[in-house]
């Protein structure tokens, strides 16, 4: 039984595309695509209306996407599915979607659009103007929805983009869609490069800095919720301790720890840009602003295709610099170090 998988993305991340399209190239899984299914002079609009027939749909979600009136569309015919988030299968390569204020921007971009299209409506008669209404009604639309659509798909456990396919699979067979060794034609799973004997290169992903930036604000906000947990935690079994956690700014918290009202730790973790790396901070210095002295620092690394941070004033990462680090790695070196030391 051959199984209909829409493929919704943007054309400037179509390598993505690419990829699954030949993954999927000799199995019983069918991927409709634009550039594939769409025979000149056809409707486009037909074609993207079909996302609904489709048993599935991936959606290569990246800001690219999220500011696609075409993409948003595809997206806005799927939300009118019933339980629709049973039907898509999120690539997530913009990790921007899971901070905390990434709803309002995105609403906010497609308002302005509303606002702009509407400005250049006015002066002109309705009876000219039917094209020009029905896309204000499209942007209306989007900027009603996706909010929803992001909340959606950020409280989804969206696998690694190196592990998407993987993952398809797994969840097709779970819910008996066809066994993985029926996945692909025998010839798929032959490693040619390892038979000839030829080092089977894979191309290095290239991170720009707003990734590192998104990668970057996620990660802190997570260390400072990390802390927050603790310190609540902590209080409730240790009378006589109490753990402030002053918010300065979206990208600095100073942090009290008392006992009995007197003060046993101070210090402040911050993260921005440090020896012209991305970077998260601990200093002892309560002054704010200041960057001089730090305590422990925090870099972004990457290696094979993730990012990662490494501690280059660190105990954890002291022996081998090139261990990585992940929040939680981050979060219980600075509650040992700096609160549980030295109470």
């Amino acid at each position: 039984m051959s199984i209909d998988i829409f493929l919704s993305y943007c054309w400037k991340d179509e390598e993505y595309a690419d990829t699954i399209e030949q993954y999927y190239k000799s199995s019983e899984i069918i991927i409709h695509r634009d550039k594939k299914d769409i025979s000149y002079w056809e409707n486009i609009k037909d074609f993207m209306k079909s996302i609904r027939n489709s048993d599935f749909a991936i959606l290569i979600v990246s800001d690219n996407y999220l500011k696609s009136d075409n993409c948003m569309y595809e997206a806005l015919q799927v939300m009118k599915e019933k339980e629709y988030s049973t039907k898509i299968f999120p690539l997530v390569i913009n990790h921007c979607i899971y901070g905390r204020d990434a709803s309002i921007a995105y609403i906010k971009y497609w308002q302005d659009e509303f606002d702009s299209l509407n400005l250049k409506r006015q002066g002109i008669q309705n009876e000219n103007a039917s094209e020009i209404d029905t896309r204000l009604k499209r942007l209306r639309e989007i900027s009603l929805h996706i909010g929803e659509f992001i909340e959606t798909v950020a409280n989804m456990n969206n696998p690694l983009t190196k592990d998407i396919l993987e993952a398809i699979n797994i969840t097709l067979q779970k819910r008996g869609f066809y066994s993985t060794q029926n996945t692909h034609n025998s010839n798929s799973q032959i490693n040619y490069f390892e038979k000839i004997g030829i080092s089977n290169f894979v191309m290095k992903k290239r991170f720009t800095d707003k990734d590192k930036k998104d990668f970057l604000r996620k990660s802190y906000s997570i260390i400072i919720d990390n802390i927050k947990k603790l310190a609540q935690q902590f209080s409730i079994y240790n009378a006589g301790y109490d753990i402030e956690i002053e918010e300065i700014s979206n990208n600095e918290n100073s942090i009290y720890v008392y006992h009995d009202g007197n003060i046993k730790s101070r210090f402040r973790v911050f993260m921005g840009s440090s020896f012209g790396e991305h970077t998260i901070a601990v200093s002892p210095s309560m002054t704010h602003g200041d960057r001089s002295t730090c305590e422990k620092l925090y870099v972004i690394e990457i290696a094979e295709n993730e990012m990662f941070f490494q501690g280059i004033m660190s105990h954890l990462s002291g022996f081998n610099n090139n261990d990585p680090m992940d929040c939680n790695a981050i979060t219980r070196e600075i509650w040992e170090d700096l609160i549980q030391s030295r109470l």
